[in-house]
């Protein structure tokens, strides 16, 4: 007599069979029909039988039975000369309410054997034990695969072999994986599902990832005992060896992206075959999907902007022209190609640029509207409208376009304004083209550009072998030029009553108590980095042969004055200078009332400015005064001018 009391899932199930049979060709089995049974190897078969008749000697009395299946028990005679009733109980036997429970996991790139060796994502970066993929682990694209090394932990109960088959489901996280709902089967391989499984080439589904026990390195997770099996597509097999209580057993999922959402991130989780959870889910497997990748590909640059298709290349392709100067345009055109098999919706790009390869100061194009001399580089208007699609395809390498028609038809960027509309194809290479100005870039320099995503701000990384756009400034110039302007001309509120030569500043005979005045014109044509400096001094004080001199004004250079204030009544005479240049380095404004003079000086000080590239011009006016008690004579000096390119 057997009783089980258990009240739980898994309490003992008993069915019971009673008939007769007699005749039949011997050796003669008789199959009887069950309720399906959960496992055929936790079942068992007691079955008791009497012949009647005129010979009931043995083993006319005797039969066999054996469970031949969840749904059936058959009965075996050897000999059928009388008639035989029997009775049989078939008993499942109780279970201490086997649990099971999702644990550790993994995520390997197929080497398309039984055992991987390379954790996702592909190369050197390696992801642990329960990590998710994520946006920075190279997420899945559609058509790209994982094998997802998962440990099923066995509790209460050991778990019998060949008992145990088991699916692998999926659903879009919400905050979690718990919370997430909608959960679906992952389809079978080649099905529309947006995960499925995959068909390895060299590996079959089925298949033990090792024996019992496991031979060292097969298996892969460290909280793994028993081997599992090699998973195709759902189900499972069942679990080809037993597992003990609190023993971990190992599965490995193959797992194919096949157009789930793109950029989102999917839990996984396993459940038994007839869609009941398991007991638990200690560690959820989170993939990240690909959204559109776009990589740079090939690029030229051309000179004719204001052509909608330009035709004069300045480089050939993926080659930097040289001697790009200020104010000097250019037309990009790049080829965009997509990875990930996911199209772009409303793709709009900008540009960066950078004297250094690896952009580590990287900053963007400047708009046009807001260039301004040290902008480096700005956008320009080109032939072809803002966000239309370009005409014609010049690179070699992309889907071609013509007339605005095909797989690689980019658009024209002048602006990084983001403007919605464009679609650009899942796996298609489209040329793209922007227009760009030279404002101020550093000379003799190589900039370095690269594309930008407006809507992620994404930056849009290389394809294998491809190289950033880039180009190389010209050298540094300087150009300065002193102009002679003549007598009665007008500047910083005075007009000059004397003239002057590039060479020299002739007051000629100057009458007593006269203001005299003079004035050359600077000019500067440059395009130093951070502009250009201009000083000026006097090798001596203005001197006759006899050795007088003719004072300077009392203001300085650092400190100017008005002209009636610095030019002192009690001296003999006065001679200071002034300079138009109303801003001059950091910003002062010494200079900037136009009535405000400085006195001759042996030693190079400031009288003009720019901190960008810049075509410049100011006036230096030159004013004198004398008295009766300064001596008659010849008063000479020579001015000396320093022009400073700053780079």
């Amino acid at each position: 007599m057997i009783e089980n009391t258990q009240t739980g899932p898994n309490g003992m199930k008993i069915q019971r069979l009673n008939g007769n049979t007699i005749n039949g060709a011997e050796p003669f089995t008789q199959s009887e029909t069950l309720a399906t049974l959960d496992a055929v190897n936790n079942t068992s078969v007691f079955i008791n039988s009497r012949a009647a008749g005129a010979n009931t000697s043995f083993p006319r009395p005797i039969v066999g039975a054996r469970i031949a299946s969840t749904t059936g028990v058959n009965l075996w005679r050897s000999d059928t000369g009388s008639q035989l009733t029997y009775r049989a109980e078939i008993v499942e036997w109780p279970v201490a309410d086997l649990a099971l429970r999702q644990n550790y996991y993994r995520l390997y790139v197929d080497n398309d054997t039984l055992t991987p060796v390379d954790s996702w994502p592909p190369g050197l970066d390696n992801l642990g034990e329960n990590t998710s993929l994520t946006e920075a682990d190279e997420p899945l694209g559609v058509g790209e695969y994982v094998r997802l090394r998962m440990a099923i932990r066995v509790s209460n109960a050991n778990l019998p072999a060949g008992f145990q088959s088991l699916k692998l489901q999926y659903a879009e996280r919400v905050t979690t994986c718990t919370a997430a709902t909608g959960w679906e089967d992952v389809g079978v391989s080649g099905s529309a599902e947006p995960w499925r499984g995959f068909t390895g080439l060299n590996t079959t589904d089925g298949t033990s990832l090792s024996l019992d026990p496991p031979l060292p390195g097969d298996l892969l997770l460290s909280v793994s005992d028993v081997a599992g099996v090699l998973v195709h597509d759902n189900p499972s097999t069942v679990n080809p060896y037993k597992v003990y209580d609190g023993e971990d057993v190992e599965y490995d999922w193959y797992l194919e992206q096949n157009g789930a959402t793109p950029e989102t991130m999917y839990c996984f989780r396993v459940a038994r075959v007839d869609g009941s959870l398991l007991e638990g889910y200690f560690h959820y497997p989170q993939i990240q999907t690909a959204g559109f990748e776009p990589q740079t590909q090939d690029w030229r640059w051309y000179s004719d902007i204001e052509n909608e298709t330009p035709s004069t290349a300045v480089a050939a392709e993926n080659t930097a022209p040289t001697n790009i100067n200020i104010d000097d345009t250019l037309a990009l055109r790049v080829t965009v190609g997509e990875v990930a098999n996911v199209v772009g919706i409303d793709v709009k790009f900008k540009l960066q640029f950078s004297d250094d390869s690896s952009f580590v100061n990287a900053q963007d194009v400047v708009a046009s509207s807001t260039c301004l001399a040290n902008s480096l580089w700005c956008y320009a208007d080109g032939g072809g409208t803002d966000n239309t699609l370009i005409t014609t395809s010049l690179l070699s390498d992309g889907d071609g376009c013509v007339a605005a028609t095909g797989n690689g038809c980019g658009t024209h960027n002048a602006t990084a304004e983001y403007v919605p509309g464009h679609t650009h194809g899942a796996t298609r290479a489209q040329e793209y083209s922007f227009t760009l100005m030279q404002s101020g870039a550093r000379t003799n320099a190589v900039y370095y550009f690269r594309l930008v995503s407006i809507a992620t701000e994404k930056i849009v990384p290389l394809d294998i072998a491809a190289t950033y756009p880039s180009v190389q400034t010209g050298d540094s110039a300087l150009t300065f030029t002193i102009s002679g302007l003549p007598s009665g001309t007008t500047t910083a509120s005075v007009v000059t009553n004397a003239s002057t030569t590039p060479v020299s500043i002739d007051f000629g005979s100057v009458p007593l108590h006269t203001d005299v005045i003079a004035a050359q014109r600077i000019s500067v044509v440059t395009n130093a980095t951070e502009g250009y400096q201009v000083q000026k001094y006097a090798a001596q004080p203005m001197s006759s042969s006899v050795g007088a001199e003719i004072p300077a004004v009392t203001g300085t250079n650092a400190a100017p004055g008005a002209w009636l204030t610095v030019c002192s009544s009690a001296e003999t005479g006065c001679v200071g200078y002034h300079s138009t240049d109303a801003i001059l380095l950091g910003g002062s404004t010494r200079f900037g009332a136009s009535d405000t003079y400085a006195g001759f000086h042996a030693t190079p000080e400031e009288v003009m400015y720019s901190s960008v590239p810049t075509e410049d011009s100011a006036d230096i006016v030159y004013r004198l005064r004398v008295t009766e008690l300064q001596p008659a004579g010849d008063y000479l000096t020579n001015i000396v001018y320093l022009a400073i390119p700053v780079h």
